[in-house]
């Protein structure tokens, strides 16, 4: 299938944004589901709004807003990524195009950039097997860090490619991005 990443553009797609974060649920995300007041409280608290975010819609066939990819902190030259998908699109290895399209993109703008992290909880397999098929490396393992509902918590994963490992992989024809 193939896919791309639109721009996502503030205050154009506030609307869209917000019913796309409050229409699905976000299970191992630290809020499972998010209220449209919620969606738009972050919006306004600089979700995805540059300079020191970017953000892309992932457009498939069908569906130009199947899920979001976006970067923030990417003044300090170690941007951190969130993927999010809308339900319908999970497990179709869109994450895995979408990130490896999105890893591109932030190396290819920003020559100042010199890795990409992202995190995810220990029980999202999914996630960890998109991050290692785009050629991230688990750094971290951070022991109960990340609250889950009923007042638990899992380890949460700290996960990065750096720019020469990136580089590399392009220059092989490897399958990662």
């Amino acid at each position: 299938m193939e896919i791309e990443l639109r721009e996502l553009v503030l205050p154009r797609d506030r609307d869209r944004v917000i019913d796309f974060l409050s229409a699905n649920a976000w299970p191992f995300h630290s809020a499972a589901t998010l209220s449209a007041a919620a969606a738009a409280g972050r919006l306004d608290a600089g979700l995805y709004s540059p300079p020191g975010a970017a953000a892309w819609w992932i457009a498939v066939p069908h569906d130009a807003h199947a899920g979001i990819v976006s970067v923030d902190e990417l003044d300090d030259g170690s941007p951190m990524l969130d993927l999010r998908l809308a339900t319908i699109h999970r497990g179709r290895g869109i994450g895995r195009r979408a990130l490896g399209l999105a890893t591109s993109r932030v190396f290819e703008s920003d020559p100042a950039v010199r890795r990409i992290e992202g995190t995810t909880r220990a029980d999202n397999l999914g996630m960890q097997r998109v991050f290692t098929a785009c050629g991230y490396v688990q750094e971290a393992r951070y022991r109960e860090a990340w609250p889950v509902a009923g007042g638990d918590f899992t380890d949460s994963l700290g996960y990065a490619i750096l720019r020469r490992e990136w580089e590399a992989a392009r220059g092989s024809g490897s399958s990662a991005p």
